[in-house]
């Protein structure tokens, strides 16, 4: 039993016979009643014994211990022959959100927000469309997954390689 609990519990003990003051029965079970003085001293050690529970212990570095949120950035720029790549995103398998470029808008970014820096899972599901040596129009799909180094405020970017239909992608930290 911690420090912690076992304040609290005396606290519980001396604030019930404060406040109740005592004269309860029930069955062969029976408190005795309380004066006025010794209920006014339970409830002043309840008191010292709850903020001892509270304050000497520290909630604060309990309060402390969960992670915050660490905030960054993906984003994505059509490459070379692409018509449009739309690009699904997951993070720590909760979808945060589509990608989506095409020959309109080139470039997209999104702000994604996760429980702590880190490590933090990923998974992409994509489609892309782009231009073969003939010029005719092909459909490339792909589905990657994989692992980032989460730190506040930084930017990765989506890259990725086509081989036929099949569309291979990857999220890298992008550096300055």
């Amino acid at each position: 039993m911690s420090f912690q609990v076992a304040c609290l519990a005396i606290a519980g003990a001396f604030l019930a016979a404060g406040l109740l003051g005592g004269g309860l029965q029930f069955r062969e079970f029976v408190v005795p009643a309380i004066g006025p003085r010794i209920r006014s001293a339970c409830i002043a050690l309840g008191l010292a014994f709850a903020s001892g529970g509270f304050y000497l212990t520290g909630l604060a570095p309990i309060a402390d211990a969960t992670p915050k949120t660490a905030i960054f950035r993906i984003e994505n720029l059509l490459s070379e022959g692409q018509i449009s790549e739309h690009v699904r995103v997951f993070v720590n398998n909760e979808l945060v959100g589509t990608v989506y470029v095409d020959e309109r808008f080139r470039s997209a970014a999104m702000v994604v927000p996760v429980r702590g820096e880190g490590m933090h899972s990923y998974q992409l599901v994509a489609l892309c469309k782009y231009r073969d040596a003939d010029g005719r129009t092909v459909e490339a799909r792909g589905v990657a997954s994989g692992a980032l180094d989460v730190r506040a405020g930084s930017t990765y970017r989506l890259e990725g390689e086509i081989e036929g239909t099949r569309w291979q992608a990857l999220i890298y930290k992008k550096t300055v």
